[in-house]
């Protein structure tokens, strides 16, 4: 990324890389619904199975051109893991951010990604419907994406924080309309 944007765009190019990565989380789950709706769950492992080849071909090495490298310092994936834990020691912000991130996927985002599943099933859902609400998931990755790509944020610290925080509220939010619900 470095080589193709100014060191002042990198966050928002990787914003864009990202959420182009994120489409096929939001088509992805649709076709999947879909074709299990219709076609049942052994012709979806088939359509994967599909897709996949046809990826690995695609990215077979002769069809792909890269240039020369540029860095040509030998490192190990010993001394980048270690350059890497050392960078976001120093940081007070990555810290916190690495640990509330863990907290989150331990109790919410886990339990979230377990409680969909089971809850299409439980209101007599198909695939689709899943399909329907893992996109609806994927949209809204793609939303936030799309902000963060395009406005300039200035206390990245403070607005990561409650993200988060509001992340986690919704989270809890929702879980407890479930619980009240059933």
């Amino acid at each position: 990324m470095p080589k193709l944007v100014d060191k002042s765009q990198i966050k928002q190019a990787n914003a864009i890389i990202q959420g182009l990565g994120q489409i096929g989380f939001v088509i992805g789950p649709i076709i999947a619904g879909s074709v299990m709706e219709f076609g049942g769950v052994t012709t979806g492992y088939f359509v994967t199975a599909l897709i996949v080849v046809g990826s690995a071909f695609f990215m077979f090495p002769p069809f792909l051109k890269e240039g020369p490298v540029d860095n040509t310092v030998k490192q190990t994936p010993l001394k980048d893991l270690i350059e890497g834990f050392n960078y976001v020691r120093a940081s007070r912000f990555l810290v916190t951010g690495i640990l509330i991130l863990i907290t989150l996927n331990f109790f919410a985002f886990g339990s979230i990604s377990i409680a969909i599943p089971i809850l299409v099933e439980t209101y007599g859902g198909s695939p689709i419907n899943l399909s329907y609400i893992e996109s609806a998931l994927a949209i809204g990755m793609l939303v936030s994406t799309a902000i963060i790509g395009t406005v300039k944020i200035r206390r990245r610290g403070l607005t990561s924080m409650l993200g988060l925080i509001a992340t986690l509220l919704v989270a809890f939010a929702l879980v407890r309309f479930q619980v009240y619900s059933s």
